[in-house]
């Protein structure tokens, strides 16, 4: 799990990154940025991987239970 924005290296990159060394790794995305301003960043292909902040524990255990139950990697 890693924030979209973060300095040096986003997390776009550090999820591609991570996926080219250990193919089917899950990774799940995380922002406080309006889906809109993803938008604007050229981020929207990431919807399907992203955990909008702010966010429940409930939402979090749903969304990582989600993401290891379904058997292609997401990135």
């Amino acid at each position: 799990m890693t924030d979209v924005v973060m300095p040096g290296m986003n997390g776009l990159e550090l999820s591609q990154q991570a996926t080219a060394t250990r193919p089917g790794l899950k990774v799940l995305l995380t922002s406080g940025y309006e889906q809109d301003a993803m938008a604007q960043m050229g981020m929207t292909h990431l919807t399907a991987s992203l955990l909008s902040k702010p966010y429940t524990k409930a939402e979090l255990a749903k969304r990582v239970r989600a993401l290891l139950d379904d058997a292609p990697a997401v990135h």
